[in-house]
């Protein structure tokens, strides 16, 4: 079963940029084993998020070089 880490509430294009407003699921695995009973969300995984909203953002294939 494929739970989702979180979902993608809004997006709203600014004279800054784009802002995004994304929902963490709390239902996800991961926070069963990175600190049980005060849930951090890892790293990586919200570099994951951050580069698929990228995506979005501009409609084609983004790739994390550098960190």
């Amino acid at each position: 079963m494929n739970i989702p880490f979180y979902e993608l509430k809004s997006m709203t294009q600014t004279e800054e940029g784009y802002e995004a407003c994304v929902s963490l699921n709390p239902d996800n695995p991961v926070y069963k084993g990175h600190f049980p009973n005060q849930p951090v969300a890892p790293g990586v995984l919200l570099m994951n998020m951050c580069r698929e909203v990228a995506e979005k953002v501009l409609s084609k294939e983004v790739r994390i070089k550098t960190a």
